[in-house]
């Protein structure tokens, strides 16, 4: 027995409720009971419509005639309501069952669409139909893609009742294809046993009226079936239970093929793309219903997770995937997990290097890659060469003392990458004359042999001649800087094509991996001995710095700080030239020194760094305004270690539990309360570890830390203000919408260039209409 008011202003069911019996057959005593209970908690509509099959509803008819409608339960009904009673057979045919007071409606559009559309959409609103991945988290799909929500379909399956109901709605439509079959058995195929019992609903409807068909129910297991050949071409009738883009759909139709193949989908998403009139009839007619991409309430985490995303191909940097499997993991209810750093998680060996690196200021910031990509750490190419490729003034130098072991006896190759990245840029040349330098090197060492220079372009297509000349030479391979190491898997791939078999040395002087595992696998993957020859790999230095450059969005920085800018000028407000200095070389593309790496204070300077800082180890002090690149370096190395559980304290390891958010506690940002420390804070970590939206604690602390900020705007305390708020309107860091409600009128007193940054903060506009309305 089931309830169903009908949503929406449909003809005849407006203002109506339908009491679905299905192929129950209860007495007029236990359903005015029913209605009873039901009207306890639930506005009475003035219809009432009650669907049943033929035999139960007739049964039903005869019971009203027999007392005349004096009946103590059918008087409760009926003095609430008019009661209208329908019957449904197996054809699919909906009619009145009493001859008196009919309605002119077309059962199926008029009455049970409406019905299965206001079930549906009922079981939506109370959150049971579609369950959102706690924040920081991904579903993994059967169809290797990733999504922020997971339909279960099976919610709408509570009782025979829903499943009943759903089958009339497939009915007619089941109806039309068997009679179109020319064959005497009818296979029904379900992508999971969830569908099943509708499946089985409809056969034994259909049984009544053609009993003389073979029907056969079989599950084809969603995406793991199409896998196998275990699904026979041929004619089928499809039910799938849930699908969000109709990919399922295309690839069963490939394997069946289209003729006598009828697919329906009972719950679909909304397209990404408009549709024209055709499509949207045939999407109406397979699919039904349609969820919205755009959720509220329970479906959205109460508004933290509102857009339905789908085909998300990769996971973004600091989310996890989780495969869910029915509704296994779904009840766990796990609140994010606050971390504590240690910087115990950097070992002493990284935190020399580091400091060697901060102090020789060899770190850029945001070097252009491509038009709009960037490496968001790099290098100074020509410094690094110098440093590590060149005599010092005892005649030695890092390359030298690689080489100087090298083994390899005869000719040789020096293959260096192509600098067109670095076209018209300081960087360009720097890998050839790094190459170069290592070919003197060798000749030094071998003054008889002759070795050659070659670009990885003309290694990808090589002469007849330089083919027979490497095929009997050793070859080292030099690149300045490499990132996960796909320049060199490249010149690897084409050296096997022309020279199966040789000695190899890899040289890299930095290695920007984006993790331990990368770093691993490079080194893996370049020291295989699968010739029987030595393959080397060589690098100075290697460090793991996370996926920022997937995380930090520079140009739409660039463009914000661009807005702001071109406001103060239009309102002459003054604006500290070092700001428009550090836009002009952020422009140029060839990366930003330790002085500009970072937002500049409200007077102008660059953030400070003082002496002490627990990441680096070095005999001498560092401290000042120009460290800010090796500080941006250092933090991004400190949170990948936090990340890969270098340190052993779940407290202070950023690795993620089943369905746990992990957040950088605030608290961070005062232990470590240097500006440029938190500045670089803000830069390195992923946005999911700062999204302190579905923490109202953490949200709370980190809106009294920004709070505090903001009064200290021109003291040497608040000099990483322009970090925070630059982080909260670039959605980096995300508060809960109550704390960022009370933060923006503090923002909104911020004197200067300051004002027009808060400006670019979520949710501005809404203070700016205040305003308007209280100067009103």
């Amino acid at each position: 027995m089931l309830f169903i008011p009908f949503s929406g202003p449909v003809p005849h069911t407006k203002n109506a409720l339908l009491l679905f019996l299905g192929s129950d057959t209860p007495d007029w005593t236990e359903i005015g009971e029913r209605f009873k209970r039901w009207t306890a908690a639930n506005v009475v509509p003035p219809r009432l419509f009650v669907l049943a099959n033929l035999e139960a509803a007739k049964k039903l008819k005869d019971d009203f005639e027999a007392v005349g409608g004096s009946g103590t339960s059918i008087q409760v009904v009926s003095r609430l309501c008019d009661v209208w009673l329908f019957s449904y057979t197996g054809n699919g045919d909906i009619s009145h069952v009493a001859e008196q007071n009919r309605l002119q409606i077309q059962g199926l559009d008029d009455l049970v669409v409406p019905a299965v559309d206001s079930l549906i959409k009922r079981e939506l609103l109370a959150g049971g139909l579609v369950a959102a991945a706690p924040q920081g988290f991904y579903f993994s799909k059967l169809s290797s893609r990733n999504s922020s929500h997971f339909i279960r379909a099976e919610s709408l399956l509570s009782c025979t009742a829903s499943i009943e109901l759903l089958a009339v709605r497939l009915l007619k439509s089941f109806r039309d294809y068997c009679n179109a079959l020319p064959e005497v058995k009818v296979r029904i195929l379900v992508d999971s046993m969830v569908i099943w019992p509708v499946a089985q609903a409809l056969v034994s409807m259909r049984r009544e009226k053609d009993a003389k068909r073979r029907y056969v129910i079989e599950s084809f297991r969603s995406y793991d079936g199409l896998s196998d050949d275990s699904i026979e071409p041929g004619p089928a009738f499809v039910l799938i239970s849930a699908s969000t883009s109709g990919g399922l759909e295309q690839h069963l139709l490939e394997r069946l093929g289209r003729k006598d193949v009828e697919c329906y989908t009972v719950l679909g998403l909304e397209s990404k793309v408009a549709l024209n009139d055709d499509e949207r009839k045939e999407r109406q007619r397979k699919i039904i219903y349609t969820l919205p991409r755009h959720l509220t309430g329970p479906a959205s985490l109460e508004g933290l997770r509102p857009l339905f995303e789908t085909d998300v191909s990769e996971v973004p940097p600091g989310c996890e995937s989780v495969r869910i499997i029915g509704e296994r993991f779904l009840n766990q209810n796990f609140k994010p997990k606050p971390v504590r750093l240690a910087h115990k998680a950097l070992e002493d060996g990284r935190k020399t290097t580091l400091a060697q690196l901060s102090a020789d200021k060899l770190v850029l910031v945001a070097r252009r890659r491509q038009e709009r990509m960037f490496w968001s750490l790099s290098f100074d190419i020509e410094r690094l060469v110098n440093k590590y490729c060149i005599d010092d003034v005892s005649g030695e130098c890092l390359l030298r003392s690689w080489l100087i072991n090298y083994a390899a006896a005869g000719n040789m190759v020096v293959v260096y990458p192509a600098d067109v990245l670095e076209s018209g840029r300081p960087g360009e040349g720097e890998a050839k004359r790094m190459a170069m330098r290592t070919r003197d090197l060798l000749l030094e060492k071998s003054p008889g042999a002759e070795v050659r220079l070659v670009n990885s372009k003309d290694l990808e297509r090589p002469s007849e001649e330089l083919k027979s000349f490497i095929v009997h030479a050793g070859v080292v391979i030099v690149a300045p800087i490499l990132g996960n190491g796909f320049t060199f898997k490249r010149v690897s791939a084409a050296l096997r094509a022309i020279q199966p078999k040789g000695p190899r040395l890899y040289i890299a002087l930095t290695v920007l991996a984006e993790s331990q595992a990368r770093l691993n696998e490079l080194r893996t993957d370049l020291q295989m001995n699968g010739d029987e020859s030595a393959y080397h790999f060589k690098a100075a230095i290697q460090l793991a710095i996370g996926k920022i450059d997937q995380d930090i969005d520079w140009h739409g920085e660039s463009q914000l700080v661009s807005r702001v800018l071109t406001a103060c000028g239009e309102d002459g407000v003054p604006v500290p030239p070092f700001l428009v200095g550090r836009l002009k070389d952020f422009r140029a593309g060839n990366g930003l020194n330790g002085s500009v790496a970072l937002m500049p204070s409200y007077s102008g300077q660059p953030p400070a760094m003082s002496p002490g800082f627990l990441l680096w180890r070095s005999k001498a002090t560092l401290s000042g305004h120009e460290l800010n690149a090796g500080v941006f370096l250092t933090v991004a190395v400190f949170l990948e270690a936090c990340r890969t559980a270098a340190s052993k304290d779940s407290d202070t390891s950023l690795i993620s539990g089943l369905f746990q958010q992990t957040l950088i506690a605030p608290a961070n940002f005062t232990r470590f309360n240097d500006p440029a420390i938190q500045a670089a804070l803000l830069r390195a970590a992923y946005k999911s570890e700062l999204n302190f939206s579905s923490s109202p604690d953490l949200s709370s602390d980190m809106q009294r830390l920004v709070m505090r900020l903001i009064d200290l705007y021109d003291a040497p305390a608040g000099e990483a203000l322009p970090e925070f708020l630059l982080a909260l309107a670039m959605g980096r860091l995300t508060l809960a919408r109550e704390h960022m409600k009370e933060l923006l009128p503090e923002a909104a007193k911020l004197p200067g260039w300051l004002r027009y940054l808060a400006e670019e903060l979520p949710g501005w506009s809404a203070v700016k209409d205040e305003a308007s309305v209280n100067v009103a």
